[in-house]
């Protein structure tokens, strides 16, 4: 079988990614709904925020909310929507799942999307990222990562 044969099946066995921004969000305080039939489920509003890196510069709207729910296992799942805006008129829905094993475990991992109508972003709806985060008391910061 010639190389080219064997190319067209190949998938990559290594991840790529390049950093996209570092994401700062503030959080409300929490609303508990304890030991509901899926679990303990949590609400925090984003009260604001900044993305800030190479490519993208936003401000993260006030409005958006992290639905968590607290597993059985004391593992989290998260389920987060935010607005960001790129102060040049353009608005960037940001959203994204992930786990975080709480203080005990790893921080939380995340894999955002994101939508734009606005030309100068539209690379964005075609990626797909992960973050890494690190809580805070009264909010969290990700690294988050396109990758390639």
């Amino acid at each position: 079988m010639s190389s080219e044969g064997k190319d067209k099946g190949a998938q990559a066995t290594t991840l790529a990614a390049e950093h996209l921004f570092r994401l700062r969000l503030e959080l409300s305080r929490r609303t508990v709904l304890h030991d509901g039939p899926e679990g303990t489920r949590v609400l925090c509003r984003i009260m604001g925020g900044t993305a800030e890196g190479a490519r993208l510069t936003a401000t993260v709207l006030p409005g958006g909310s992290d639905w968590v729910t607290v597993r059985a296992t004391g593992v989290s799942h998260l389920d987060v929507r935010m607005m960001l805006d790129a102060g040049d008129g353009a608005l960037i829905l940001m959203e994204y799942q992930g786990i975080y094993e709480g203080p005990s475990g790893r921080g939380p991992r995340v894999a955002p999307t994101f939508q734009s109508s606005e030309v100068r972003y539209t690379w964005l709806n075609n990626i797909q990222a992960v973050g890494l985060g690190t809580p805070a008391v009264d909010g969290v910061t990700y690294e988050i990562y396109g990758l390639c």
